[in-house]
């Protein structure tokens, strides 16, 4: 059995600290070691409590978070939780997991855990050598099993909706689009990570911001010289780009 994921939560909002604890309580795969407030706090809690996985504020009161960073030199893994877009690429150029906005929702968290989890996994191998090829092969088996349900908004609930009855998936901005059963559910997604977690031998991305399935495509005909267009069996049609079309010429070949 994989151990947790010891996790720290830095942030100066206490309702913020809060909200993300609770999103966290009933995760089995991480076990929050603490919390702090602000830069001096957090730069002490990484050297004290050596979690593995931070939930990092940017700013904050006595340091920002690239700060603390940088003063600790701390061999953890990092995970942007803010409010503001100004720092994504700053984030990112120094190898962040993920970049949160806030608000967000477990299901936007438990993606940016998921994609934590073998970076974590791969700092511990080097002090357990002995469980390393267990470990490794169980997070290999479940990074391989693709996604079978996804969790939409309908009437003011969260339901799951399975991944087999959506007939095409639509990049919106920050938002994906999925279309099932004749409604359109606004999913805060990125549509390229979703396309990685869903199922390749039935959903195809035809275009950068289209995401089909195969499963329900009524039939293709020639858009252009280039392209084709989908008929899907919900009456809707999607073009495919010319990347896209290689793509299923090849699927249907």
């Amino acid at each position: 059995m994989i151990a947790p994921i010891r996790a720290l939560i830095v942030d100066d909002e206490p309702l913020a600290r809060r909200a993300l604890r609770m999103l966290l309580a009933h995760e089995p795969s991480v076990r929050l070691v603490g919390e702090a407030r602000d830069g001096p706090e957090a730069m002490d809690a990484l050297r004290k409590l050596q979690p593995e996985l931070v939930f990092l504020d940017i700013r904050l009161p006595g340091a920002t978070g690239f700060e603390v960073l940088e003063r600790t030199q701390a061999d953890v893994r990092v995970i942007f939780t803010t409010a503001h877009d100004d720092y994504a690429v700053a984030a990112f150029e120094l190898g962040a997991i993920d970049y949160l906005r806030k608000p967000f929702g477990r299901e936007r968290l438990m993606r940016a855990i998921a994609r934590a989890q073998p970076q974590v996994l791969a700092a511990r191998w080097p002090r357990h050598p002995g469980a390393s090829l267990a470990e490794q092969l169980q997070v290999a088996g479940e990074s391989a099993r693709p996604r079978t349900r996804i969790l939409v908004r309908r009437e003011g609930e969260v339901i799951p909706l399975r991944c087999d009855e959506i007939i095409r998936c639509e990049s919106d901005g920050d938002y994906v689009i999925v279309h099932a059963h004749g409604a359109q559910y606004p999913v805060y997604l990125n549509l390229g990570d979703l396309a990685q977690e869903m199922d390749a031998e039935r959903f195809v991305r035809v275009h950068r911001s289209h995401l089909v399935n195969l499963d329900h495509v009524a039939s293709l005909e020639p858009h252009d010289a280039a392209r084709v267009v989908l008929h899907m069996k919900d009456g809707s049609q999607v073009i495919a780009s010319r990347a896209g079309t290689q793509l299923l010429r090849r699927r249907y070949r």
